[in-house]
């Protein structure tokens, strides 16, 4: 028997490796990001701004000399934004997420205006195309995620058959993706073989890592794994957690002072999930939580208290590692969410994942953005939050700080040159782009190793000196260790 191939479109989670034991795997997204991470700083064109270029200098620079995983990722996530600058392009693209310039993937018609235009990774996508096709056999498209669907239709589109899909996002939505062209003869099937998921970390990197569980309602993976699990449960068993082989859990949390309320509307009293949670560390599991605000009935101040408690160095958790604007998905079919009466209204694209909802109590869009830019700075300068949504973002952290005096670069800011004769400090975490005086730029000595005052900036008379570092530390460029 001819084994399949089973591809993964692109602009699936680059950090983690598909399985399909016995069959043939094509992962194009995962070759397009390995491109773009070996970018030259001078692949830009005519018309790229100057900040451009400089974050993508930065990006360059942070993999450079990455300060860990984290910084490694962070500084991925800027250069991505910054080389796929395509003008005629249908969609944009980052690190973890892709939006169309003409609609949203939430309506099949700008789906499919997009996979008929230009893309960034059209030169893996056709190279996968033909590889499967050379190969033989049956192909296979792996459609978990609406970010795929502009890649996945041009891909069905250049076979020459009819292609096999499957995935969750393809299983969700086939009745309305079979009616499109790219699709008509394709068929809505299970996989070859049970599909697994690997964290990895970026490519080329393709060392053992544990399984990864995008969802909490997904199947457990074999062996060791991490990812998301129910607030409830988790609480309930966490015996059963640590049996499964679960070595990260991420919990999705909406509220905690008192009680502590969860993703789906599950409410548990703080002691409780301070008890399971004491268990899971004894065993070895690190306990992450997102943050999602906005949720039916839970204002601003609980969402500020949330914070406060979840990064609290007593706090419930190991760390709080993501804000995320709270949805309601078209599948949820109640009208109550934590005993707070909902009002639903059907979102109205043929490919919608949410519905628009209200409850009295709850921010607004807009004030939930507004919260984001509140907390979500100081969070992210403190290393507190991922730099994007990909599974080994949750399994990286931030090396401890150095332990010798003297002054350094703050952590995951670089200093580099723009257009002669600027030079910019960019801050990977914030994605802060800093213009410096260039006389200070040239004698600046600073690494993200620290060095004595004296020689951070030679040349400089004492006094300026000390002015010009408590400047930049100030503007929290270096820091004082």
């Amino acid at each position: 028997m001819t084994p399949a191939t089973v591809v993964v479109p692109p602009l699936a989670d680059v950090t983690l490796v598909t399985q399909a034991e016995g069959h043939r795997v094509l992962d194009p997204g995962r070759r397009f990001a390995a491109r773009l991470l070996a970018a030259d700083a001078t692949a830009t064109g005519p018309h790229d701004s100057g900040e451009l270029v400089v974050r993508l200098r930065a990006g360059l620079a942070g993999l450079a000399d990455p300060a860990g995983p984290l910084g490694r990722l962070r500084a991925a996530a800027v250069l991505v934004a910054a080389a796929v600058h395509q003008a005629d392009a249908a969609v944009e693209i980052t690190l973890d997420d892709l939006e169309l310039r003409d609609g949203t993937t939430e309506d099949s018609a700008a789906a499919l205006r997009a996979s008929l235009g230009a893309a960034p990774y059209d030169p893996e996508v056709d190279e996968a195309v033909a590889e499967a096709e050379s190969a033989g056999g049956d192909v296979w498209l792996v459609l978990d995620r609406d970010q795929q669907l502009p890649a996945a239709l041009a891909m069905a589109a250049r076979l020459t058959t009819p292609p096999l899909v499957t995935g969750r996002f393809a299983r969700a939505y086939w009745p309305v993706l079979s009616g499109l062209p790219p699709l008509r003869q394709a068929r809505l099937a299970e996989p070859p073989a049970p599909l697994r998921y690997r964290v990895t970390g970026l490519p080329p990197a393709d060392g053992p890592g544990p399984y990864w569980r995008e969802r909490a309602g997904d199947p457990v993976p074999p062996g060791p794994w991490a990812g998301r699990a129910g607030l409830a449960r988790t609480v309930a068993d966490p015996d059963a957690l640590i049996a499964s082989g679960c070595t990260t859990v991420v919990l999705g949390i909406c509220a905690a002072d008192h009680e502590v309320v969860g993703r789906g509307g599950g409410r548990v009293p703080m002691e409780r999930l301070r008890a399971a949670v004491d268990r899971l560390r004894a065993a070895g599991v690190t306990v992450l939580a997102e943050l999602w605000l906005g949720a039916p009935g839970i204002g601003a101040g609980r969402a500020r208290t949330a914070v406060a408690t979840l990064t609290a160095a007593d706090g419930p958790v190991d760390r709080l590692v993501g804000l995320r604007p709270f949805d309601w998905p078209v599948h949820w079919t109640g009208l109550h969410w934590a005993g707070t009466p909902v009002e639903v209204t059907p979102a109205a694209g043929d490919l919608a994942r949410h519905h628009r909802f209200d409850a009295e109590g709850t921010l607004p869009p807009a004030g939930v953005q507004a919260l984001i830019a509140e907390i979500g700075p100081t969070l992210a300068s403190t290393g507190t939050l991922i730099p994007a949504r990909v599974a080994a973002a949750y399994l990286a952290e931030d090396p401890r700080a150095a332990g010798a005096p003297g002054i350094a670069l703050a952590p995951d800011t670089v200093l580099v040159a723009g257009p002669a004769p600027e030079w910019y400090a960019v801050d990977l975490r914030q994605g802060r782009v800093i213009r410096l005086d260039p006389r200070v730029a040239t004698r600046l000595r600073t690494t993200r190793h620290p060095v004595p005052e004296a020689d951070a900036l030679p040349g400089v008379s004492p006094a300026s000196r000390t002015r010009i570092l408590d400047t930049l530390v100030g503007n929290g460029l270096l820091v004082r260790t």
